[in-house]
């Protein structure tokens, strides 16, 4: 009877030690805020450099400087949404 017993102890004792490992879910709107602020940095990085990349590659200062503004303009939209 005792043999049966320490049976059904280490059985249940097994099932407590086990943890149940579920699949990770991604998050979509965390991702989404780092890739946001991930290509603000870069514009601002590239806006740092801009007149050696202009040497390199022509008309970057009219491509950031409309960047710049379509920045602006959202930032904007979004204040008018929030107030």
């Amino acid at each position: 009877m005792k043999l049966n017993q320490l049976k059904k102890f280490k059985i249940k004792k097994a099932k407590q030690t086990n943890p149940i490992i579920k699949a990770k879910q991604l998050n979509y709107y965390k991702i989404f805020i780092v890739f946001i602020i991930s290509m603000v940095a870069l514009i601002v990085l590239i806006d740092t450099f801009k007149h050696q990349i202009n040497l390199l590659f022509p008309n970057t200062v009219t491509i950031l400087n409309n960047l710049h503004e379509s920045l602006r303009d959202i930032i904007l939209f979004i204040k008018d949404l929030i107030n």
